[in-house]
């Protein structure tokens, strides 16, 4: 396989799992701002969900790569899914509680008063809230991608979209 042929696949395979999390996450954040329309409250929802849709395909698709991705492979079906959604939904909790953190720390710059601000402030349960419809997100996609496995590759695509 030629370097060129290497590029188109990776693109590919970054760019069908980006489409399908940018269509969770505009998803999400759609019903979030209509929530918030009562409010008064604005927020963007595209560039928001783009942003995040990316940097999750990248990381599925690292993760899918490596052996922590592929462990439990020999199980049963159900057991590879919940591992690999709760996987990677403690990573997503992890990377972005880090970053929350580190937000308040510039901030303060104190550890011990961002930490107190991080886990006293109003926005916790929004946190647990995205956290939770990114877990969804990766549940459903670690069943679909399950189904493609024993469907062959290709298998879900052909199921759905020919005649």
């Amino acid at each position: 396989m030629t370097a060129g042929e290497r590029i188109q696949r990776e693109v590919r395979a970054i760019g069908l799992v980006t489409l399908y999390f940018l269509t969770c996450f505009l998803f999400f954040l759609s019903l979030k701002k209509l929530i918030l329309v009562q409010y008064h409250l604005e927020i963007t929802v595209f560039r928001t969900a783009l942003i995040g849709a990316l940097v999750v395909a990248k990381v599925v698709v690292l993760l899918e790569k490596t052996s922590f991705g592929s462990r439990f492979r020999s199980a049963t079906p159900f057991v590879h899914v919940l591992w690999r959604s709760l996987c990677y939904t403690a990573i997503v909790f992890v990377v972005t509680l880090a970053e929350r953190l580190f937000h308040l720390y510039r901030e303060s710059s104190e550890l011990p008063r961002a930490l107190s601000e991080l886990w006293a402030g109003r926005d916790f349960h929004h946190f647990l809230a995205m956290n939770l419809c990114v877990g969804f997100s990766f549940l459903i996609y670690n069943c679909f991608s399950e189904i493609d496995r024993h469907l062959g590759e290709g298998g879900l695509r052909r199921l759905f979209f020919s005649r």
